[in-house]
């Protein structure tokens, strides 16, 4: 019976994609129109309901959402009139490839970082003219168990039109007897697209739920707009329910808000000095380094492999305090996103690896949890040490500089008593 309608279904998708690429070629000004018509027409075929939370968003506002699968296209523009920006593969599937060129979507080769300057333009014009514009920042789908790291440079175009950006979060469900939705309707890794399909046509319904956002956000900095856009996802998706990280995550992103906010008290000439003290580095560059370590860490998630010994050192944060403030900001943002995970995490962490003998394993092992302990500790004797040295300054950056959590804590004991 499964097989006999994904037949019947697959056929009606040839004819509804065929029809619908002839009457954007005969009529290219009615493309979104069209376009949503065709998106419409599909999920009725396939029997997908889709669950409407929120209000639609107003034209020209960057559109983004978490990725589950090629049918977050059909759920999404069955509602919103949208340019899409989609990976250049796409342009290459057969009737899809040329179903998107004709409704206007902008590919991107993820594989060169250099086409992002030809992107970028395109994206902040269509917005700029009053377009609504949805990417996926994941650059990738994913099974769903949880929103994967936002990539920042498309949320550039929004930042330079000064345009805001809206969230969506996506999710799906089949029904009792079909599939999990995580392997049948959700595409990623290495599932090959035709049979996929072919099994999304076996089902017998879907539910997509489609949650509309009402914040909307206008940001001049790409990270942070990436930083607060996946964190708005993930609560919306319930991503909150479990704490894995025991709120480490926030108790480190206070430490890198409380550098920030130093580091804008500070003048130039206390902040980018190379050396206040003979034995030891300015405050400049103690605060990168520690950014460094969050940014290593933060930036392996998603491969589970934290290689501190590969960490960027930043050169442009030590000199210039208003990128080192924002650059902190936005780490905070990520940093508070990991409490809302639902779960702790096995890591491979790599450290100093040039101590250990030649034939040893460089890499071990340890967690999130843990990890964000160590950075805690890190972190807070870097503190110490600006304090120090801005104290031999004359300058007093106040009591809680530096001042371990534990210490804290006993203080307060030691006060009660």
């Amino acid at each position: 019976m499964s097989t006999a309608r994904a037949c019947l279904r697959f056929a009606g998708f040839l004819a509804l994609t065929a029809l619908s690429g002839a009457a954007l070629a005969l009529a290219p000004r009615q493309r979104q129109r069209l376009f949503r018509g065709w998106a419409r027409a599909l999920l009725r075929l396939l029997d997908i309901r889709v669950e409407l939370r929120g209000a639609l968003p107003p034209a020209g506002v960057a559109l983004v959402a978490n990725h589950l699968s090629y049918l977050d296209v059909v759920v999404i523009g069955a509602l919103v009139d949208a340019t899409f920006v989609a990976k250049a593969d796409v342009a290459g599937w057969p009737g899809l490839g040329g179903l998107a060129a004709r409704i206007g979507t902008i590919f991107i080769d993820r594989t060169r970082k250099r086409d992002l300057l030809r992107v970028l333009p395109q994206v902040e014009a269509r917005l700029r003219a009053g377009e609504t514009v949805v990417f996926f920042p994941e650059g990738t789908s994913s099974g769903g168990a949880s929103v994967l790291r936002f990539r920042s440079p498309l949320f550039e175009a929004p930042a330079r039109a000064g345009r805001p950006v809206a969230c969506a979060a996506l999710r799906y469900a089949t029904r009792a007897g079909d599939p999990d939705p995580s392997q049948a309707v959700c595409w990623w890794g290495d599932m090959e697209f035709l049979p996929h399909l072919f099994g999304l046509m076996k089902l017998s319904g879907v539910t997509a739920t489609l949650d509309l956002l009402p914040e909307t956000y206008v940001e001049t900095d790409r990270k942070r707009l990436s930083a607060r856009t996946r964190a708005a996802i993930q609560r919306a998706r319930g991503e909150a329910a479990m704490n894995g990280t025991a709120g480490l995550g926030a108790r480190n992103a206070e430490l890198l808000e409380q550098s920030a906010a130093l580091v804008r008290d500070l003048d130039d000439a206390a902040f980018c000095a190379r050396e206040l003290r003979a034995d030891g580095a300015g405050i400049g560059p103690q605060l990168r380094h520690c950014a460094d370590y969050y940014r290593a860490l933060l930036d392996g998630l998603d491969s589970g492999r934290i290689d501190y010994d590969a960490r960027k050192r930043d050169a442009l944060f030590e000199v210039n305090r208003a990128y080192a403030a924002r650059e902190l900001e936005a780490l905070a943002e990520r940093l508070r996103a990991l409490d809302r995970e639902a779960r702790d995490r096995a890591l491979a962490v790599k450290s100093e690896a040039t101590v250990l003998p030649a034939d040893a394993d460089p890499w071990t092992r340890s967690s999130l949890r843990r990890e964000l302990v160590v950075l805690l500790s890190h972190t807070v004797h870097h503190h110490a040490l600006v304090r120090e040295r801005l104290c031999a300054r004359g300058w007093d950056p106040g009591r809680g500089l530096g001042l371990a959590p534990s210490t804290r804590e006993h203080e307060t004991r030691a006060c009660a008593r």
